[in-house]
């Protein structure tokens, strides 16, 4: 199996995982939320991701970061 194929299954798997437990765990819990008190919880996971990321993307962090300290973060990630 090719690596764009692979890719695109890993994307929808993660996509139908965070579905399910959406629904069994997290929309029950926000239903009874009042909806200014529920960005808090939706929002912080995506904001942990996006720092995470941010590493993968050239000219983010800064020029003077030993690019091999940046090849064994990308791995890790």
């Amino acid at each position: 199996m090719n690596s764009d194929a692979l890719f695109g299954l890993s994307i929808l798997m993660s996509f139908i995982a965070s579905g399910i437990v959406m629904k069994l765990y997290i929309w029950p819990r926000l239903r009874v939320m009042r909806r200014k008190d529920t960005l808090i919880p939706l929002v912080i996971p995506h904001t942990f991701r996006f720092v995470g990321l941010s590493f993968l993307i050239p000219g983010v962090v800064s020029p003077s970061l030993c690019r091999h300290s940046l090849s064994r973060l990308r791995m890790a990630i």
